[in-house]
């Protein structure tokens, strides 16, 4: 930091030491959690030389959770909304992680990548478990809003016909974008006392960290 001032703005005149908000953009190499020393290094007003060391800084996993985004030529190639796009994008990326015993039909026509597969059970409500949706996962869900009425299999949620859980609602899905290029998709299967979560990802370590996550976000 090249300068911190002994009355910054935005701070309580009356504290001290002041509390200064400081961003640190980070580019991860892997979707893992981690957490680091910070050293820092500036002048003050008086022109002194200071340096020191901040708290250890975690990286969560979900800290890494992004929306996925679409270049701007494939936007204009698929002139519809986002919403369907996304749809689009699930569908094609569910069938390319299948595994080859996971019996999908048609799967081994299309190109597939290295995918991993798993399941995991919630004990959690069928309210408690939409709020959850909401609050955490709202900015992933895969919704078909554009919808209007055409017989387009590749936006129909459906096109995998997987047999659905007993008593749940239809099938919620969810696209998270792993930096720098993985991906992990989910399929919520809400049921009135538990939820059975079918995930595949194109980054198999990341299975090993969503046992920590489901049990913070369900707490």
């Amino acid at each position: 930091l090249p300068y911190l001032s002994k009355h910054p703005e935005n701070t309580v005149p009356d504290r001290f030491p002041f509390m200064f908000n400081l961003v640190l953009s980070v580019r991860p190499m892997m979707p893992v959690p981690t957490s680091f020393d910070v050293n820092i290094v500036f002048n003050d007003d008086e022109g002194k030389t200071c340096s020191g060391m901040l708290e250890p800084i975690s990286v969560l996993f979900d800290d890494l959770f992004l929306p996925v985004t679409f270049p701007g030529h494939l936007r204009q190639e698929f002139p519809r909304s986002r919403a369907h796009l996304l749809v689009r994008l699930f569908n094609a990326m569910w069938i390319r992680a299948a595994l080859p015993n996971l019996g999908i039909p048609a799967a081994h026509e299309i190109p597939r990548m290295e995918g991993s597969a798993s399941v995991k059970t919630l004990d959690i409500t069928r309210e408690s478990m939409l709020r959850v949706l909401e609050k955490e996962m709202e900015a992933f869900l895969v919704k078909d809003d554009d919808s209007d009425g055409e017989d387009d299999s590749t936006s129909n949620m459906e096109l995998l016909q997987e047999e659905p859980v007993e008593g749940s609602l239809p099938a919620i899905c969810a696209i998270v974008f792993l930096p720098p290029r993985y991906h992990l998709l989910l399929k919520f299967f809400v049921c009135e006392y538990f939820t059975v979560i079918r995930i595949r990802t194109d980054h198999w370590r990341s299975l090993a960290y969503l046992d920590n996550f489901f049990a913070g976000v369900v707490r």
